[in-house]
């Protein structure tokens, strides 16, 4: 009787070790926003959504997941972002994360100068299932002696 009870305390924690390690099913993950936004500098951006940038401007990807219940780890997952210029794939960035507290904001970068000008894209997946996609354009300022 002991043993079948010793048992049964592992399998169960085992199995609470196993969905931290793997990581809940993207489905059970909430996208709660997602925006592009302008950045400023090494890691600093404006939190304001923006669909126009310049080649000078630094490109955010912004996405914040969340899941129940709160206070459960999310576990591991697997996030790839794709950006296109054009419709033709330029970069793409694969990063293995932890999820450990909900929200969680994941962040993508991109010089706007490397996509050129033109109306492009980002894709962000999440376990090999696409997750968020955003469309933007890159174009020349303005010019000011009109």
């Amino acid at each position: 009787m002991r043993h079948a009870s010793r048992v049964t305390i592992l399998l169960i924690l085992w199995c609470s070790l196993a969905n931290v390690a793997y990581g809940l099913d993207v489905e059970d993950l909430k996208k709660v926003s997602s925006f592009l936004a302008l950045g400023e500098g090494r890691d600093s951006f404006q939190r304001v959504p923006q669909k126009t940038f310049t080649p000078a401007d630094t490109i955010y990807l912004l996405t914040i997941v969340s899941w129940e219940p709160v206070g459960s780890p999310g576990g591991r997952h697997k996030m790839l972002s794709k950006w296109y210029a054009n419709g033709t794939l330029v970069s793409e960035v694969d990063l293995k994360l932890v999820f450990r507290n909900t929200p969680v904001e994941l962040r993508n970068k991109m010089l706007a100068s490397a996509l050129g000008t033109g109306k492009h894209r980002v894709d962000l997946y999440l376990d090999g299932k696409l997750y968020d996609s955003q469309a933007f354009e890159v174009s020349e300022p303005e010019s000011r002696d009109a």
